[in-house]
Formats: C-alpha cells, structure tokens, sequence
C-alpha cells in the first residue's frame, strides 16, 4: 500500500501498541510485530549514511518518519543525498543550548 500513496502524502500506521499485547500476539522486543518490523525504517532513512550495501528506495521516497503513541507516521517526498560539491559527507547540526558558565564561551 505504501506505493500506492502519493509523492507528497502521508502514510499512517495505527494500533501500534496491538504489537505489545499478548492476545494479538505481541510482546515487548518481539520479532515479527509491526513495531518491530518499523524499527528497521530508521536504518532505512539513513541508508546514505550506512557503509554496508541497503536498499535506497525507501531513503529515497520517505522524506521523514514520526512515532506517536500507537502511531506511525510517515511522510512521504522525494531526497537527495547530503553530499557536498567534492562528493564528501556533510551534516548541519543545530544545537539549542541553555547558556551556563561552563558553556557560554562555546557560543560567542
């Protein structure tokens, strides 16, 4: 089903904690629940960044994923890889820090 959403939209998951009660078969850490399964979405987001060999077509068409309780939401769109002109890696942090004594030096 996933395939069939658009370019742009959003795809959402729920009844996620179903993956957590035992009647539905589901338990903490167990294999072969949804929450489980989803997991591997975040490995699959960073698969640029992933030495070994990974699928790219979900980084490729999911431009973010968000867990709430008993939801998943992704959202879908179309990314690039984070590369600079001469092909290496490139990451912009933005750090949201609370000055102290020990900190404000590292902000001026």
């Amino acid at each position: 089903m996933y395939e069939r959403v658009k370019d742009d939209g959003v795809y959402l998951c729920e009844d996620l904690h179903t993956s957590y009660w035992q009647e539905f078969g589901g338990a903490l850490n167990k294999e072969n629940t949804f929450v489980e399964y989803s997991k591997r979405f975040v490995d699959d987001l960073n698969a640029y960044h992933v030495r070994e060999g990974r699928d790219l077509n979900f980084r490729k068409t999911t431009a973010s994923i968000h867990y709430y309780d008993s939801v998943l939401r992704e959202v879908l769109g179309s990314r690039s890889a984070c590369r600079n002109e001469k092909g290496a890696w490139f990451t912009i942090l933005l750090w949201r820090l609370r000055p102290t004594s020990s900190s404000k030096d590292y902000l001026n």
